[in-house]
């Protein structure tokens, strides 16, 4: 007998094995299944190196997690803009390639939008203060080097579609990937350069 129900009596052993089998699986599928939609959204869409800079520079490296802004170089920046972070219709028009990305704004639903920009990112996601999440091991390394110089840091991140927020998918140091960078630089008694 199931016992969450009044009426479990009246359900037959076929239909409460499938109830049985619902209560085991569940509980496993949903989080399997949510892991393979973010390794789908790492890899769908266009994918930018995207610079990045501290939006606090006091308290850059935050526990594990370092604490930045896409640092995007708009072309339209300023006064010129088509529309501002508040502005919830609101996108940057991502175009170019891994070595020279131009960023623009536009209205998200603006006619021909979909062909005048290769990805469209909602500026309200990619606009304010984002967290990346660093393995202890780098830690003590990375807070040095955020501090002392940040322009070497870079994001990569797809946007899943062409349309949407941005997904991190890691971060480089000159180019090279953070966990290759830091293992291939790493001496003894810290990183060494």
């Amino acid at each position: 007998m199931i016992g969450f129900c009044a009426c479990c009596d009246k359900i037959s052993e076929p239909m409460r094995k499938i109830i049985m089998l619902a209560v085991l699986v569940l509980p496993l599928l949903v989080p399997g299944l949510l892991w393979v939609k973010a390794a789908t959204d790492q890899t769908a869409g266009p994918v930018w190196t995207v610079k990045i800079a501290g939006y606090d520079p006091r308290d850059l490296l935050h526990g594990r997690y370092i604490q930045f802004r896409y640092d995007w170089m708009e072309a339209d920046a300023g006064v010129d803009a088509a529309c501002a972070d508040n502005d919830p219709n609101c996108c940057l028009c991502l175009n170019g390639n891994q070595t020279f990305m131009n960023v623009t704004r536009l209205q998200c639903d603006a006619p021909d939008a979909d062909r005048l920009c290769q990805s469209r990112i909602p500026a309200s996601s990619a606009t304010g203060p984002q967290k990346y999440f660093i393995p202890e091991e780098f830690a003590a390394d990375l807070d040095r080097l955020v501090v002392s110089e940040p322009d070497r840091f870079m994001m990569e991140i797809a946007v899943p579609g062409a349309f949407g927020a941005p997904v991190i998918r890691g971060l480089s140091l000159d180019g090279m990937p953070l966990r290759d960078y830091l293992r291939q630089h790493r001496g003894t008694d810290g990183l060494q350069e």
